[in-house]
C-alpha cells in the first residue's frame, strides 16, 4: 500500500531500501508536498520544476502558427469543426480555462498548442482537446523543464486480484479527475493557448489553463498525489474507504468487491463523501 509518510523518500508499494528513488523522483514528489494544499473547495498542486522556469522561452511566435495549421485542417470538416468549438466552449464555460490577464513584468509566459483526438466509440466526449506540452521552441519545451515524477500507481495486478476476492463489486470513474484540480496562479501563465472560435477574421485570444492538464509529464503524478493526500486526511473517520481509495484505484478508475450489498452501500457513500470535499465526484 501508498505510505503518505514516505512520500519524497520512499517508492509507493515498495518494501525496498528507502534510497531507492532516484533524485529527481525525490525532488520531484518533495516539490509536490510543498505546493499540495486545499483552497475552498478545491485542491491545488504546482507543477514539479526540473529547471529554472525563469529560463523558459516565451514561444508566442510559435503559438499562431499551430492555431493557423488547427484551422485549416478543420476548415473541410465541419462535423469536427463543431465538436472542436463545442469543446473548447466547455473548458471556458466550466472554468477550466479563462481569458489571459496582461502579465506582470518578469511573469514566465508559455503557449501550448493544441489539437483534437476524436473518438467516435466515446457518446459523451466524441472529441478531446489535447494540449501539447512537449512541443518544441529554441530546442525546449514545457515538459523538458519538469520532473517526470516515481509514478504513483498502484499494483494493477493486485487490484484486479481483490476485485475478484468477494461476491460484490462495485466499479467507478473519477469524472475529469485532472480538470478538478487547480494550478497555481503563475503555473497558469506557463499554460497559455490561443483561440478565437475558428474566426479567422479576428484576431486570436489568448486564454489560459487553469487546472491540470492530462498532457503535461508529471500530471498523472500530480493527481495521484492529490487522492493520496484526501486518503490520508480522511482516514481516521473513514479507515475502510479511503484504503480502497488508497490501494483499489488505478488512476480515476475504483474497483473493489465486498461481501454483501449493504457493505459496498456504505462504502460507496463514503467514497462519495470523501471525493466531493475536493469537488471530484464519481460517474456511476
Amino acid at each position: 500500500m501508498y505510505d503518505m509518510e514516505t512520500i519524497g523518500v520512499q517508492a509507493s508499494h515498495c518494501t525496498c531500501p528507502r534510497d531507492i528513488l532516484s533524485e529527481d523522483d525525490r525532488n520531484a514528489l518533495a516539490l509536490m508536498e510543498s505546493t499540495c494544499q486545499k483552497q475552498g473547495d478545491r485542491y491545488v498542486i504546482g507543477l514539479p520544476w526540473k529547471r529554472d522556469k525563469s529560463e523558459l522561452p516565451n514561444n508566442y511566435a510559435l503559438a499562431p502558427k499551430r492555431l493557423m495549421s488547427l484551422e485549416r485542417g478543420l476548415k473541410s470538416k465541419p462535423q469536427k469543426t463543431e465538436l472542436y468549438k463545442k469543446a473548447m466552449k466547455e473548458f471556458i464555460d466550466k472554468g477550466w480555462a479563462e481569458k489571459a490577464q496582461t502579465a506582470e513584468k518578469g511573469t514566465v509566459i508559455h503557449y501550448l498548442p493544441h489539437h483534437g483526438v476524436y473518438r467516435e466509440d466515446k457518446e459523451s466526449t466524441p472529441l478531446r482537446i489535447v494540449f501539447d506540452p512537449a512541443s518544441t521552441f529554441q530546442g525546449v519545451s514545457l515538459n523538458s523543464f519538469l520532473y517526470k515524477g516515481p509514478s504513483l500507481l498502484g499494483n494493477l495486478l493486485g487490484i484486479l486480484i481483490r476485485f475478484r476476492e468477494r461476491a460484490v463489486a462495485f466499479q467507478g470513474d473519477i469524472s475529469k479527475m485532472f480538470l478538478q484540480i487547480r494550478l497555481p496562479e503563475a503555473d497558469t501563465q506557463v499554460h497559455r493557448f490561443l483561440w478565437r472560435d475558428l474566426d479567422t477574421t479576428r484576431e486570436p485570444t489568448v486564454y489560459r489553463l487553469m487546472r491540470v492538464t492530462f498532457s503535461d509529464k508529471p500530471s498523472p503524478d500530480m493527481a495521484n498525489f492529490v487522492m493520496l493526500k484526501i486518503a490520508r486526511e480522511n482516514e481516521e473517520e473513514y479507515p475502510e474507504a479511503t484504503e480502497i481509495l488508497t490501494n483499489d484505484r488505478y488512476m480515476d478508475d475504483i474497483i473493489h468487491s465486498c461481501n454483501v450489498p449493504e457493505e459496498a452501500a456504505k462504502l460507496m457513500g463514503e467514497l462519495d463523501h470523501i471525493l466531493a470535499s475536493g469537488s471530484f465526484k464519481i460517474k456511476k
